[in-house]
């Protein structure tokens, strides 16, 4: 992206956050927030603006940091996408890990929620485990996964209610009947 489109991008982006701030001060709910080009920006603001939103949290938990594009997440992450949707990342635990049963560490990528079927729409990169999905703008949205290790998606907040466990990638959660109710995610492993 050129810089001065760049730029354009984010003073509009700042101009509607603000609009969008008094209208969500009037009903006393804090935004979620995201670096977005270094510009701290609600998350709503940049779903609204920008189609297949990518964001992580590889900063920390619930530090979001948000991208024009899965691509550009992907870099960002010291990613690469091979055939086949296969997605290597070099992360603080070794490579063989990925793809595998193995335990990944909090601060891994370990999964990312897909806002539609086969992998597309917006999303999102978890390298930590949440107990409850609207602290980071993603609860009951989910509809594919990329897996990199255990993960258990949970209906409830605080890993209640029903629970599906994946071990692969699935393009499609309304195979399993968990399609948009996912309200909490961690990471699982044998040893759990």
């Amino acid at each position: 992206m050129e810089i001065k489109s760049c730029i354009q991008k984010i003073g509009f982006l700042l101009l509607l956050s603000s609009f969008l701030s008094l209208m969500v001060g009037a009903t006393n709910e804090s935004p979620v927030m995201a670096f977005y080009y270094g510009t701290k920006m609600p998350v709503k603001v940049l779903r609204v603006s920008i189609e297949n939103l990518s964001c992580d949290d590889h900063l920390g938990k619930g530090i979001l940091t948000c991208y024009n594009s899965f691509a550009e997440m992907l870099k960002a992450n010291n990613c690469t996408m091979g055939p086949g949707r296969d997605i290597r990342c070099e992360t603080k635990s070794s490579a063989e890990a990925q793809k595998s049963s193995e335990y990944l560490p909090e601060g891994t990528l370990y999964t990312i929620l897909w806002e539609h079927i086969n992998y597309s729409g917006d999303n999102f990169a978890c390298y930590f485990d949440y107990n409850d999905l609207r602290t980071v703008d993603f609860q009951d949205i989910t509809s594919s996964v990329d897996v990199f290790a255990g993960t258990i998606l949970w209906e409830d907040i605080n890993y209640n209610g029903s629970s599906t466990y994946l071990f692969a990638d699935i393009s499609d959660l309304r195979t399993r009947g968990f399609n948009d109710i996912t309200s909490s995610v961690e990471r699982y492993w044998a040893g759990q």
